[in-house]
């Protein structure tokens, strides 16, 4: 194990974390990488792989990009921000979507995305792009779900503390 690697390691564990790094020297092809081909969720980095899935679609006259999709208050994928924090109803663009998708994270703004391309579509698009392990599931509401699911009564805090009831 290289010095740096040594201290990737460190630094995971002073932080009481676990981590993957994976970094590539675009020029010599020289690699670190610390646990970089163990699978874990994607989560909001998937939000890149269906921005492409969309803009796929737009170039190929699949959909208008400046199509109105309703957001109505009470089917929104909960969220801190963008469309999932606004509390009246809204018609926005899919670009616009995209655009709080991708600016503030905006989890409801992707789940009306992933309504309009598909998750089939998505996993096709990150296939074809060499992408074979990577693969969406869930959409981001469902995502979310499991995680609460996974809490369970008590909270986050229970999942990092065995002792809370």
């Amino acid at each position: 194990m290289t010095d740096a690697l040594a201290r990737i390691h460190a630094a995971f564990a002073d932080a009481g974390v676990t981590g993957r790094l994976h970094a590539l020297d675009i020029d010599s092809g020289a690699q670190l990488d610390a646990g970089a081909d163990q699978p874990v969720c994607t989560a909001s980095v998937h939000k890149l792989c269906l921005l492409v899935t969309l803009h796929e679609q737009a170039a190929a006259g699949v959909l208008d990009l400046t199509e109105q999709v309703e957001c109505s208050p009470r089917d929104r994928t909960t969220g801190p921000t963008g469309v999932a924090a606004m509390l009246d109803g809204a018609r926005l663009s899919l670009r616009d979507l995209a655009y709080l998708m991708m600016s503030v994270s905006d989890n409801a703004a992707a789940d009306l995305l992933l309504n309009r391309v598909g998750l089939d579509a998505v996993n096709r698009t990150t296939a074809r792009l060499g992408l074979a392990r990577t693969l969406a599931v869930h959409t981001f509401g469902e995502l979310l779900a499991t995680i609460k699911e996974d809490a369970g009564p008590g909270g986050a805090r229970s999942l990092a503390d065995p002792l809370v009831v």
